[in-house]
């Protein structure tokens, strides 16, 4: 994509690169004072509403998790509001599933334990996750790891613990239907669940995908009841399947 300035008529703090993204919802920028490459993201207009609040902004720019984006600050542009954050390199994962990239079982439980460690952070902030996870809301670093960079969120109204537990079970799902897409490489469909999971407890064993069923259950009081929980399933694992008993180096115990 060819580099092109754009200039912000109310901000010198910040020099536009390029489009990242679908005209001007996304840009890659340089902050002129912190001398960074940045994203500059236009929220959605009902997050907007939410974000325009100084109490919210100063609350989400203080959430600090190594598979979220930090938020350093939100900007307004035309009327529009953006958020800010550091420039992440690497992919999307619809990128690779473009270029017919295939993952291994390995690879799946290491990101899929650290998308539920991202989602058990925003849901112990009372966060929560308002739209389907896209594997383009999902990027991947050259260090292999996860970036959540893209998700539209609430907080829990009033706080209820009804509420919160349907949101949690709701975010669950979420990761549940995204290892299934980068494992079987189509989309997630409730109908086609019973048919497919012979297939990928072939591709990544019975444990492994035995989390996914549970996570992705019809029944949403089936599912895991937090993020939390499924992330000690997902853990247990390597001690159940061979395949990933390497794996036992590289996961952290529970505090």
């Amino acid at each position: 994509m060819q580099t092109k300035t754009v200039p912000i008529p109310i901000s010198e703090s910040y020099t536009l690169l390029e489009d990242t993204e679908r005209g001007s919802t996304i840009y890659k920028a340089y902050h002129n004072q912190e001398q960074q490459l940045v994203v500059l993201r236009k929220l959605r207009e009902t997050d907007q509403a939410i974000f325009r609040g100084t109490r919210e902004a100063e609350f989400f720019r203080h959430l600090k998790h190594p598979h979220l984006p930090q938020i350093l600050e939100f900007i307004e542009i035309d009327d529009e509001l953006y958020v800010v954050t550091p420039f992440i390199p690497g992919k999307s994962f619809q990128q690779l599933l473009s270029e017919k990239k295939c993952f291994s079982g390995q690879q799946l439980l290491l990101w899929g334990m650290q998308l539920c460690s991202a989602l058990a952070y925003l849901h112990s902030q009372k966060i929560f996750i308002h739209k389907d996870i896209q594997p383009s809301d999902i990027l991947l670093t050259p260090e292999g790891s996860i970036c959540l960079v893209d998700f539209r969120v609430f907080l829990s109204p009033g706080r209820r613990p009804v509420s919160e537990l349907r949101s949690r079970r709701s975010d669950i799902y979420k990761i549940g239907t995204s290892l299934y897409h980068l494992a079987l490489g189509e989309r997630y469909s409730p109908l086609e669940q019973d048919n497919k999971m012979d297939e990928l407890a072939r591709i990544l064993g019975a444990p492994f995908a035995s989390v996914i069923k549970k996570a992705t259950d019809r029944n949403p009081s089936k599912r895991f009841p937090s993020a939390k929980a499924m992330l000690k399933s997902l853990k247990s694992i390597p001690r159940q399947d061979r395949r990933y008993c390497d794996l036992l180096y590289d996961i952290k115990p529970d505090r």
